[in-house]
């Protein structure tokens, strides 16, 4: 048996991450292991309140989605609309065989369980006394999975000890210890911090890379207030010297970007209206050995950005001739 509508909830729990609004700049690292040097946190439930989650919410009434969504919730008895209240994503590098979706939310643990076990290659493994599901994901090429439902916390991930680990963390051991975001004004939308950025920075020789290597934590938030979107990013280097070589090599950044954002030739092609804005808007400043780089972005540039994406992906599944047709609409 197929486990798509059990991998489509998971799909649907780490899209959210791009999108949702947090009421507190504290990462919930209640099930992260001690050894994770970044996560990314979103709550969905603020998220449908506001301008853009009115957008996912129509977008989830199309025919395309409303079924799909509606099987999900009719077998699992989770609607990720509303049982899903927070989401983080969190990982000791950048392999995904060492990353975990861990969702808070009200789950349906026996019906869960029910599908899972039809899955391919099923097995029951035991952990503290909860139930370890461990099956094979049949879209890429029988690929092991693991996952854990505990009160309020799901887990999901592609290694059994990860899954151990983070359950051992919810049950009291000690987990990781993250730096929290300096949130701008305004309802914080997504959440992240990153430590050891040297260790993730391996195998890059570019001197971006090995300058940002240098960079002891990282954190970004992004808030949303009234009809706009905000943006704060926080490097904290070893010193102030190392702070003020890496605000020069963000300022570089900015200005490529803003120069690719004129759409020269030379530069690719245009961006979209809603990086311009962001690049447009984009300050950046040394406080000691931190540097702090804070934009905005209207929240209908981001919602006209996704509308774009959507037709592209559209266009992209025609028929030479069905595409012809579109064009001359």
């Amino acid at each position: 048996m197929s486990l798509r509508p059990v991998l489509a909830l998971a799909l649907v729990l780490a899209t959210a991450l791009f999108a949702a609004r947090l009421t507190a700049s504290e990462l919930d690292l209640t099930a992260v292991p001690a050894d994770c040097r970044w996560a990314l946190q979103v709550d969905a439930k603020p998220l449908l309140a506001g301008r853009l989650g009115g957008w996912l919410r129509q977008e989830a009434q199309q025919p395309e989605h409303a079924a799909g969504l509606q099987f999900i919730t009719q077998l699992t008895g989770c609607d990720p609309f509303t049982d899903v209240e927070r989401v983080v994503i969190c990982g000791s590098d950048q392999d995904e065989n060492h990353h975990l979706i861990i969702a808070k939310g009200r789950w349906n643990a026996e019906q869960l369980a029910s599908v899972i076990v039809n899955a391919k290659g099923y097995r029951a493994l035991q952990h503290q006394g909860v139930t370890l599901h461990r099956w094979l994901d049949e879209k890429k090429n029988d690929r092991e999975q693991f996952g854990w439902v505990l009160g309020d916390r799901l887990a999901i991930g592609n290694t059994e000890n990860r899954l151990r680990a983070s359950l051992d963390v919810f049950k009291g051991k000690a987990g990781a210890r993250l730096p929290s975001p300096n949130a701008p004004t305004g309802a914080l939308v997504a959440s992240v911090a990153v430590e050891d950025l040297a260790k993730l920075q391996e195998g890059k020789n570019d001197p971006g890379a090995r300058l940002l290597a240098q960079a002891r934590t990282a954190t970004l938030a992004v808030a949303e207030e009234g009809d706009r979107f905000a943006l704060r990013m926080d490097l904290v280097a070893k010193d102030a010297n190392t702070a003020q070589q890496m605000q020069q090599l963000v300022q570089g950044l900015v200005a490529l970007g803003n120069l690719q954002a004129g759409g020269d030739p030379k530069h690719g092609q245009p961006m979209p209206p809603a990086a311009k804005e962001l690049l447009r808007n984009v300050q950046v400043r040394q406080e000691g050995p931190s540097v702090v780089v804070t934009s905005s972005v209207a929240s209908q540039a981001v919602i006209d950005l996704l509308e774009e994406k959507k037709k592209a992906e559209r266009h992209s599944l025609m028929t030479p001739a069905e595409a012809a047709g579109a064009k001359d609409l």
